[in-house]
């Protein structure tokens, strides 16, 4: 984190991922992040999406997401940078977007998102 950085706090971390398509409108993705701070503290965080194309056109789609946070430290919150001891976020989302450009290699589009959670 850059407050931790300012403070002269670094970290190193490792994360892993797993993901699966089943096609180009559904996937699912699960991340696992663990941080070792220079002060101590060690962090470990997962996250994971779920993604579902609800509905297709020639140049128009809609996407839902649904997705979860959760991570948790080992030392108390009297920190310089953002440390709960844990946190949990869950989530859902559309994506609505419209294909401007459509070409075989390349294409534009544009979108909008909107999301919601806890």
């Amino acid at each position: 984190p850059l407050r931790a950085r300012n403070s002269g706090i670094h970290a190193d971390s490792a994360s892993i991922g797993v993901g699966y398509y089943w096609n180009e409108s559904r996937s699912i993705n699960v991340n696992a992040l663990y941080m070792d701070f220079s002060d101590d503290n060690r962090r470990l965080s997962l996250y994971g999406n779920l993604s579902q194309r609800l509905w297709t056109s020639c140049s128009r789609f809609v996407t839902g997401r649904l997705n979860f946070y959760a991570s948790g430290n080992t030392k108390d919150d009297n920190r310089p940078y953002y440390n709960p001891q844990r946190d949990f976020e869950a989530g859902a989302g559309l994506t609505s977007g419209n294909l401007i450009w459509p070409d075989y290699d390349k294409s534009l589009s544009h979108s909008l998102e909107l999301d919601g959670g806890q």
